[in-house]
């Protein structure tokens, strides 16, 4: 009996120990059959050893009618040690006691360190048992229990608090109650990055091709009516208009010469016409190149504030007839632009509800309504295709600054909880799956 108990508390693994209890126990006290119910892993029980198996099939005919045989027995009010037979059955079970069982058996409750109960030892043989025998083994279950417990108690905390509530009713009601809540209905809502831009502004573009020379204004200056903004590099036309005025006095002067000469020479007058054709042709040149010199000054067509990057990544760059610049923006008229990219895109109304988060200040909230959205995704600077979701804010009292980043959240239809969670997940899956 002590070797018997020596080995049970140095068994390696749990499942050792029970294959040790339905086994070796018959050393000492003799019997046929022998089983350990438990309701560590079940509230309602389940046999986890029986003797002579070395590994148990849960859905054997023997074990599914052990388990509830032992259940009926274990979940009884009298957890005392107590011989059982088929009278101590329903009808349904005792029926098929001679079957599996021989007539004596003996039930032995484990009881855990704070009381609790374990599980159970049942033993079966065809002699009868004494009080000597009940209490043999009664005295090894003990010994078996402690080894259990401790067992028990090398588990992670949270592996004893799940499963002591998975055994419990209460679990299965908060199992319900998350199953019903993911169909309460919840707006649909998506992220995506936006910018305060301006609502109407007025492009800025070189006017011929050149360089620029000189950006008068810094970005986000007020700027007036009429202010000079930019001028571009004169020199080749300077260099122009002169030659076209050198080539004119030239034409002139050989006009002058034939006049003189026409009065004498038939051949001088007739070249005149040509000769001032010539005049014509190099005054139209020369004007050119003086309405081009008006040109290279860029003034601002009305006021506002200058919206660029930087005056650097401008001075001295080329540019073609035509090419954005700049924008010139009235400050207090801005709108909300997002980038929505297209694997959250969602369906919304055309005045569905959007809230702007700036990045300055998450605390503060804007409130918008979708105004347009484009017809199709272009690439962001980041190279993301995105839809472009225009928005303007339901009250001007507190116009943000135009340039402003934050966040945009954008309110669809209406869905339930489930697929408001897992929408993502569940695109990601059709995606992978090729539905």
């Amino acid at each position: 009996m002590v070797q018997l108990q020596f080995e049970a508390r140095h068994a390696a693994t749990q499942e050792e120990l029970f294959f040790h209890v339905v086994n070796n126990t018959h050393h000492v006290l003799a019997y046929r059959q022998a089983a350990i119910w438990s309701v560590e892993n079940s509230r309602r029980g389940a046999v986890v050893a029986a003797s002579g198996v070395p590994e148990l099939d849960p859905d054997a005919p023997y074990i599914v009618w052990l388990t509830k045989v032992l259940a009926h027995i274990a979940l009884a009010e009298d957890q005392s040690v107590r011989e059982i037979g088929p009278d101590n059955l329903p009808t349904g079970l005792r029926d098929e006691w001679v079957n599996w069982l021989p007539a004596k058996s003996v039930w032995i409750p484990m009881i855990g360190s704070k009381g609790g109960l374990l599980g159970g030892l049942f033993v079966c043989r065809d002699e009868p048992w004494n009080e000597d025998d009940e209490y043999l083994l009664a005295q090894l279950v003990d010994s078996y229990a402690v080894a259990w417990v401790n067992f028990l108690a090398r588990r992670p905390w949270t592996s004893r608090v799940a499963r002591r509530l998975f055994q419990r009713k209460i679990v299965w009601v908060f199992l319900a109650l998350i199953v019903m809540a993911m169909f309460i209905p919840v707006p649909q809502t998506v992220l995506a990055p936006a910018e305060i831009v301006a609502e109407t502004p007025t492009l800025v573009r070189s006017r011929l091709k050149g360089v620029i020379r000189q950006i008068h204004v810094r970005p986000n200056e007020a700027v007036g009516k009429g202010q000079l903004l930019l001028d571009l590099d004169a020199t080749d036309l300077r260099n122009q208009l002169r030659l076209a005025e050198l080539n004119l006095e030239v034409a002139r002067a050989e006009h002058r010469l034939d006049a003189q000469r026409a009065v004498f020479d038939t051949k001088s007058k007739n070249r005149l016409q040509l000769l001032k054709g010539r005049i014509d042709v190099q005054a139209a040149r020369a004007k050119r190149v003086r309405d081009q010199l008006d040109l290279i000054e860029v003034r601002a067509s009305q006021a506002g504030v200058a919206i660029f990057d930087d005056v650097n990544d401008w001075i001295g760059r080329p540019v073609v007839a035509g090419e954005k610049i700049m924008q010139i923006a009235d400050p207090n008229s801005v709108e909300l632009e997002a980038a929505l990219p297209i694997s959250d895109a969602i369906n919304f109304q055309p005045s569905a509800k959007v809230v702007f988060f700036p990045n300055i200040d998450p605390d503060k909230s804007l409130s918008a309504r979708v105004r347009s959205s484009s017809y199709r995704a272009t690439a962001t600077p980041e190279g993301v295709l995105a839809y472009r979701i225009k928005a303007e804010f339901n009250s001007s009292a507190d116009t943000p600054r135009i340039g402003l980043r934050g966040t945009a959240k954008i309110y669809g239809g209406k869905t339930n909880l489930f697929y408001f969670l897992f929408r993502r997940p569940l695109a990601k899956a059709r995606q992978w799956l090729g539905l």
